[in-house]
This record gives C-alpha cells, structure tokens and sequence, in this order.
C-alpha cells in the first residue's frame, strides 16, 4: 500500500526504510537546520511532514559518505 502512494508519512517512511520513527524525525531536522550533507527529501504541508516516495527511495539508496571522529 505504501508503494501505492505519491507521498508517505513518517509513520509509513520509517516502515519503508526499517528505522525508528524517532530516526526519521531526527533526518528531518537536520536536513531543517542544514546540518547534513544529504539531507532527507521532505515537504512541511502546514506542520504535517510527508515525503514525496521516489525523491526519498533515490535518497535511500545513494550511497552515503559518513563524516570521520575527530582524532
């Protein structure tokens, strides 16, 4: 059903992907404050997120560079 729909919630995003609700919000408000590199496709529809499902599936599987700790 998810598959079926233009644009997903977070709910429905985090059943897509196998993450926690809580790691979805958190992509989300990074890629708000522009603290990511790749940041998360997303739309704020009046306080309500949804994500347009082709934009975020193309976002899932681009490969990710991840940032080095400090030495």
């Amino acid at each position: 059903m998810i598959r079926a729909k233009e644009f997903i919630t977070i709910r429905e995003a985090h059943v897509l992907l196998g993450c926690s609700d809580g790691h979805i919000r958190n992509l989300v408000d990074k890629a708000r404050k522009g603290k990511t590199a790749y940041p998360i496709p997303f739309l704020d529809l009046d306080g309500v997120t949804v994500f347009p499902l082709a934009k975020l599936l193309e976002w899932a599987e681009r490969p990710k560079l991840k940032k080095r700790a400090a030495s």
